[in-house]
């Protein structure tokens, strides 16, 4: 009886042996073969974006993990003329949030690192890459298509070009980190707001930009509360843009712009309060300059002197905005009188009023504001 138990014994334990065996080779065999399928599939959805196309130059597959990892990303804009790439990034990583599985909740993050987005603006809608026209949610959701807990971007950059123009200019954010917390594939219900976002990036003219929010932005009408706050930008340092968009030049002086902004029921309401310091507008002698745009720029030295607050040497005003998202409305009346308020009767403070909409305020202590914090 011993022994028909022990060769039983050693029956199970083998054909348990066997079992254990076809699946490490199953394993291995998986392994070998996902990261060219992947590659494969993730290349041919990237094709499919109407207007763009894309590739990725390798993909690797963490098993354990529950991840891959897509290496060279790159998007291209194929309806027009522009030959410098959407999208390039060094690595975007899809993975499964085991700490969250583990309560059985099925999320995924997001990591892509030191990305390059490029926006370009033509002479021509060929010419030009605004890529708002697509339906990135749907992309990401094909790559991966679970409900999204994080998603972070890290060490990367935002670039405005324009080459075609007689005033060219190239404008960048850089060093820019962020994290958004909270992104469902799904709207949320009633009033809720289900994500979170915070972001933090350097300027040219190293100026700082820092932007939080709140929104659900899968709703049909999306619901959001924006605040942005952007400090001490060197004007001189983007004398190109200002040419191009301001007809001005400057040698001296800073620019710092808060702003807040909330959405519902696809109507939006907000402000903007920008402020120039020490401006001097006096780059290039007049001689150098077509006549009418040395008056242009005497004209608003000329204003800037009149409205500034002598105090402080400092131009600033609110400009109030509201509408239909799609179409803003500015205040004109307001914006004038706030500037004449700013110079002659109480001086605007530089910071965030918190005075849009109900909640007056995104909150400091969202999940994207800590995790961003812990990342710095």
């Amino acid at each position: 009886m011993n022994v028909l138990r022990t060769v039983n014994r050693r029956l199970r334990s083998a054909a348990l042996l066997r079992w254990l065996l076809v699946v490490v080779v199953l394993l291995v065999v998986l392994r070998a073969v996902l990261p060219w399928g992947l590659e494969t599939a993730v290349n041919r959805r990237l094709a499919q974006i109407p207007g763009y196309t894309g590739h990725v130059e390798d993909i690797d597959v963490s098993l354990l993990r529950g991840a891959y990892q897509l290496e060279g990303v790159e998007l291209n804009q194929t309806d027009g003329t522009v030959e410098i790439p959407l999208l390039r990034a060094e690595e975007i990583d899809f993975s499964l949030a085991w700490g969250l599985l583990l309560r059985g909740r099925v999320l995924s993050e997001i990591y892509v690192t030191r990305a390059e987005l490029t926006f370009v603006q033509g002479k021509s809608d060929a010419a030009t890459q605004t890529p708002t026209d697509a339906r990135w949610q749907d992309v990401v959701e094909d790559l991966f298509p679970v409900e999204i807990a994080r998603f972070e971007i890290i060490e990367s950059e935002i670039r405005l070009l324009n080459k075609e123009s007689d005033l060219p200019y190239d404008i960048r954010l850089r060093d820019l980190n962020m994290v958004a917390m909270g992104l469902r594939n799904r709207a949320a219900v009633a009033e809720d707001l289900p994500a979170s976002l915070a972001l933090e990036a350097n300027t040219d003219g190293a100026g700082r930009l820092a932007v939080s929010g709140e929104g659900d932005l899968f709703a049909l009408q999306p619901r959001f509360d924006l605040d942005v706050e952007l400090r001490d930008v060197d004007l001189p340092r983007l004398n190109d843009f200002l040419r191009a968009h301001a007809g001005v030049d400057v040698s001296a002086g800073t620019i710092s712009v808060f702003a807040e902004m909330q959405a519902r029921d696809g109507r939006f309401e907000g402000y903007v309060k920008p402020f120039l310091e020490n401006v001097d507008f006096s780059d290039y002698p007049l001689q150098d300059k077509p006549i009418l745009g040395s008056l242009w720029e005497a004209g608003v030295s000329f204003l800037a002197t009149i409205f500034k607050n002598h105090e402080r040497d400092q131009l600033g005003t609110r400009l109030p905005f509201s509408g239909e998202l799609g179409d803003a409305n500015v205040d004109t009346l307001r914006t004038i009188g706030g500037i004449v308020r700013h110079a002659f009767i109480q001086a605007f403070s530089e910071q965030l009023d918190h005075s849009i909409g109900e909640d007056e305020t995104v909150s400091p202590d969202t999940e994207a504001a800590k995790a961003l914090a812990d990342g710095a």
